[in-house]
């Protein structure tokens, strides 16, 4: 009796620290993923602003929440807050959060901020 209230009792560690494994490991794929794709749309969006295929402050912002939709696949919900977007200056900051649940049902949250500004060369006359 007593080995097999020692053997529960080890398989029950056992579970317990996979199920912890589990939660750490979904948290690292989705801030790797974040953050890779934040970057990704910040450069793809500046990208387009230098090849003047957005005019206006709210294109950038549309092609950018466009492409982070497109490079995020996890199930989770994103909020995009802007804290400048300017065409003209070719300068976009973003902080994204990302908000999701653990495998076991705790819910979670991370956040990315980026900023970028496009490095004009100054032509001389």
């Amino acid at each position: 009796m007593r080995y097999i209230i020692y053997g529960t009792t080890c398989f029950m560690i056992c579970i317990f620290f996979l199920q912890l494994l589990l939660c750490v490991d979904a948290r690292n794929a989705r801030a790797d993923e974040l953050k890779q794709g934040v970057r990704l749309a910040v450069r793809t969006t500046l990208e387009a602003v230098l090849e003047e295929r957005l005019d206006s402050s709210e294109e950038m912002e549309v092609f950018f929440r466009e492409r982070l939709e497109e490079l995020i696949t996890s199930d989770s919900r994103l909020q995009v807050r802007f804290l400048e977007a300017e065409c003209k200056k070719g300068v976009l900051s973003v902080i994204v959060e990302e908000s999701f649940r653990y495998p076991f049902g705790k819910k979670g949250s991370l956040t990315e901020k980026q900023t970028a500004v496009i490095d004009y060369e100054i032509q001389e006359e």
